[in-house]
C-alpha cells in the first residue's frame, strides 16, 4: 500500500492534540505505532522548527555530527567483521579460526578456561590453600564454575556474618586472580601466590571496615533526619507532583495534590498516563497539575517536585532541554503565564510521600480519579 502521508501533523488529531490513531494504526507497523505512542505531544499550537535528532537537545553541532559519523563507521565495521554466527564476539578465537594458543599461559598443562583459571590451575589451587580458607580444590573432578560459586555456603557454618565475611573474601580472591592473569598475559608481569593472597586479604578488609563505617549509629542517624514539608505562604498553593513507572511495561500513572496555606489539601487526583520514561511522566504530572489549578483558580503557585533534573529543567531556557520533555517543558512555559505568580522548588522524596503514592495507585484504576 502506498502511503499518501508527507508530513507529521497529518498524524496529529489537532481537535484534541493527540495521535491519530485510526491514520497511525493504517499505515504503519506495529513496533513503530508503539513508539510513536510514546512521543508526547504539546496540548498548544507551539511553531514548527528542525531539530537535529542524534543530539541529546537536538542542537546541530560538529561535534555531534563527529560522532554520529563514528559511530555509522564503527557500526558497518562489525557489521563487515561478523561470521556466520549472530553474535561473533560470543565465539572464542579458537572457533573462528584465529591461530592463537589456547593453553594456560602459567602451567602450560590445560587449555585454559575460567574454571582453568580461577580454580584447578596449580597456580590458583596454591592461591585457595594458602588463604585463611585453606580450601583444596577437588582433584580429578570436572569442575564449573556457576555451580562452584553456589556452593559458597559450604565453606562456612558460622553463622550470617562469617558467611557474608567469607563469600566477601572469595569474590576477591577470584578478582585478583583474574587480575594477576592478565598481568601475565597482557604485561609480562608475574605475581605469587602469596601476592594474590596478601591483596585479596586486603581488599576484603577495606570492604569491610567501609561497610561498617556506612552501617554505624551516626551514619544512620544523618540518614534519618527527619524531612518536614512546610505549607504555603497565605494567598498561595502548593501543587505537589509525583509519577510512577512500570518496569514490566505496564501501567503507568501521574499524581498530584494543591494544598493551601493551612496544610489541607484541596485536592488530589490520580491519572493513569502512557510513558517509557520516569523524566517524562513527571513532566507529565507538572503539565497536568498546572491545568487543574488554572481550572480552580489558584492562581499563586509553588510547584514541588521531587525531580531536580526536570526542576532544573524548567527552571532553563527551552532549548536546553531533552528532546524526550520538551514539548512538555514548553506547555509549562506557556501555562505559566496564567499565573500571577508560579515558581518551581526541588523538595527530597521523603517530603513527597503523599504524592508519590498518587501515581502508584493511578497504575491499578481504569481511569482519572479524584
Amino acid at each position: 500500500m502506498e502511503c499518501p502521508l508527507k508530513s507529521v501533523e497529518e498524524l496529529i488529531d489537532h481537535d484534541n492534540r493527540c495521535w491519530n490513531k485510526e491514520v497511525i494504526d493504517r499505515f504503519f507497523h506495529p513496533t513503530d505505532r508503539a513508539a510513536i505512542y510514546k512521543i508526547q505531544l504539546s496540548y498548544f499550537n507551539i511553531e514548527d522548527r528542525q531539530i537535529w535528532g542524534v543530539s541529546k537537545h537536538g542542537d546541530f553541532s560538529i561535534k555531534s555530527a563527529y560522532h554520529h559519523l563514528s559511530d555509522l563507521k564503527a557500526a558497518n565495521q562489525r557489521v563487515a567483521a561478523s561470521s556466520s554466527k549472530a553474535r561473533p564476539w560470543e565465539e572464542t578465537p579458537k572457533e573462528r579460526r584465529i591461530p592463537v594458543d589456547s593453553m594456560c599461559p602459567r602451567c602450560g598443562q590445560a587449555e585454559e578456561t575460567n574454571e582453568h583459571i580461577l580454580l584447578t590451575c596449580p597456580f590458583a589451587r596454591r592461591v585457595w590453600f594458602g588463604s585463611v580458607l585453606s580450601h583444596r580444590v577437588s582433584d580429578g573432578e570436572e569442575i564449573q564454575l556457576h555451580q562452584w560459586i553456589k556452593e559458597w555456603s559450604a565453606f562456612t557454618s558460622q553463622g550470617k556474618r562469617a558467611v557474608g565475611e567469607t563469600r566477601t573474601l572469595i569474590s576477591f580472591i577470584l578478582w585478583h586472580l583474574w587480575n594477576a592473569r592478565n598481568d601475565l598475559l597482557f604485561s609480562r608481569k608475574t605475581w605469587t601466590a602469596e601476592e594474590v593472597i596478601g591483596r585479596a586479604h586486603m581488599a576484603r578488609g577495606e570492604f569491610l571496615n567501609a561497610s561498617k563505617n556506612l552501617s554505624s549509629p551516626s551514619y544512620v542517624a544523618g540518614l534519618a533526619t527527619p524531612v518536614h514539608w512546610a505549607p504555603p505562604p497565605v494567598g498561595t498553593f502548593a501543587l505537589s507532583c509525583d509519577a510512577s513507572l512500570s518496569e514490566d511495561g505496564g501501567r503507568s500513572g501521574v499524581g498530584y495534590l494543591i494544598w493551601d496555606h493551612t496544610g489541607t489539601c484541596r485536592i488530589a487526583i490520580s491519572d493513569p498516563q502512557c510513558f517509557s520514561k520516569a523524566l517524562v511522566g513527571e513532566a507529565l504530572a507538572i503539565r497536568q497539575g498546572l491545568l487543574e489549578a488554572i481550572s480552580e483558580g489558584f492562581l499563586k503557585l509553588r510547584v514541588e517536585s521531587d525531580c531536580q533534573t526536570l526542576v532544573s529543567a524548567i527552571r532553563k531556557p527551552i532549548t536546553s532541554s531533552h528532546l524526550s520533555i520538551r514539548p512538555i517543558v514548553e506547555d509549562i512555559h506557556f501555562l505559566v503565564s496564567y499565573f500571577d505568580d508560579c515558581t518551581f522548588q526541588f523538595i527530597p522524596r521523603a517530603a513527597n510521600t503523599i504524592a508519590d503514592a498518587l501515581p502508584r495507585r493511578a497504575r491499578s484504576v481504569a481511569g482519572r480519579t479524584v
